[in-house]
């Protein structure tokens, strides 16, 4: 994400991504900007050779990052949430917690209809960006005003 890259060195971020490899498996990464860097925990999430989604990732390490990102950061990064979770309570259930936090969060939702992400997406305490490719730099740039609100200039 480049919004991590550009604030990286001034304020302390903490949260997870997922990443689908070249290979077919989606990775869940436990991912700070303080202490685990590059080498935070990561875990399988889905493999498209064997068509099982993972549970007990989100349920374990999601909800894992999310509570430490809620202690020691002064942003949660997550990115991206989908599908995959969709029945995971506990962290589903943390997710709505972080949302609901002081500690402001930025995150990437996909543009899916279930009944965790359509629950995020009615919440009338957040704001949201609506991406495509037409808009990309256009939205880029209002979260970028957006998180310059949020920091305390130095």
């Amino acid at each position: 994400m480049r919004i991590i890259s550009l604030y990286n060195s001034k304020i302390k971020m903490a949260g997870f991504f997922t990443k689908k490899t070249e290979t077919g498996p989606v990775t869940f990464k436990v991912w700070d900007n303080f202490d685990l860097m590059d080498e935070g925990p990561s875990m399988v999430i889905y493999d498209a050779n064997d068509k099982i989604i993972r549970e007990n990732v989100f349920e374990e390490l999601g909800v894992w990052a999310i509570i430490r990102a809620l202690k020691f950061s002064e942003i949660i990064v997550i990115d991206e949430l989908g599908m995959f979770e969709k029945d995971c309570k506990n962290f589903i259930q943390t997710v709505h917690t972080a949302f609901s936090h002081d500690i402001p969060l930025i995150a990437s939702i996909k543009n899916e209809n279930n009944p965790f992400l359509n629950s995020l997406l009615e919440r009338n305490d957040i704001k949201l960006f609506m991406m495509n490719s037409n808009n990309r730099n256009d939205i880029y740039n209002r979260i970028i005003l957006t998180m310059n609100e949020l920091i305390i200039p130095e």
